[in-house]
């Protein structure tokens, strides 16, 4: 899958992080101050173990660790697909900007180290379309991102602060000036 001579440089490791970044939280956690925080469910970043001085991969905030070394991921390798498995899917509000950038979705990686991947019209797309970027429904349990909403009924409302994002501004919009007219009982 690696390149040993480019490394993580390579264009497959960029294509892979790139695309892990979008998906979850990826980087050791830090408030906003800068400072080393306890990880989150959705965590996933390399730290090295001041003990062994060992580079280690750690996911989510349970206390997931592995040595990262091709030998040791894949000894574990059942358990660190377990592990991302459960943890919670990330937006990554820089790729919501550009919707003319398209996204890759790695979806495997072959046994001669091949990359796997659907490439969809943009991130948006990826997050919350019902098509498959070939056309085909795309299930439910698909989406990276859903909501469980309650049934419509008749005079309740069963959604409240939904926002849009649009490509044009508040400029282009026109307003109509109304004139209200002041009513005093006596």
């Amino acid at each position: 899958m690696i390149d040993p001579s480019q490394g993580i440089t390579s264009d497959s490791s960029v294509r892979i992080l790139d695309f892990l970044r979008g998906v979850t939280y990826w980087g050791v956690p830090t408030d906003q101050q800068g400072n080393r925080k306890d990880a989150g469910n959705n965590s996933v970043f390399f730290q090295k173990d001041p003990q062994t001085n060992r580079l280690m991969l750690i996911i989510g905030n349970q206390g997931v660790t592995f040595q990262f070394t091709p030998s040791q991921l894949e000894a574990n390798k059942d358990l660190v697909i377990s592990a991302l498995e459960n943890i919670y899917n990330n937006v990554t509000a820089a790729k919501t900007k550009d919707i003319n950038r398209s996204f890759e979705q790695i979806t495997g990686i072959s046994p001669e180290g091949g990359i796997e991947s659907v490439t969809w019209p943009n991130y948006q797309s990826y997050l919350l379309s019902n098509k498959n970027p070939n056309g085909s429904t795309r299930e439910d349990f698909e989406l990276p991102i859903f909501t469980n909403m309650q049934p419509k009924e008749e005079v309740k409302f069963n959604r409240v602060g939904v926002y849009f994002y649009v490509t044009n501004t508040a400029d282009e919009f026109v307003y109509q000036n109304q004139k209200h007219k002041l009513l005093i009982f006596l």
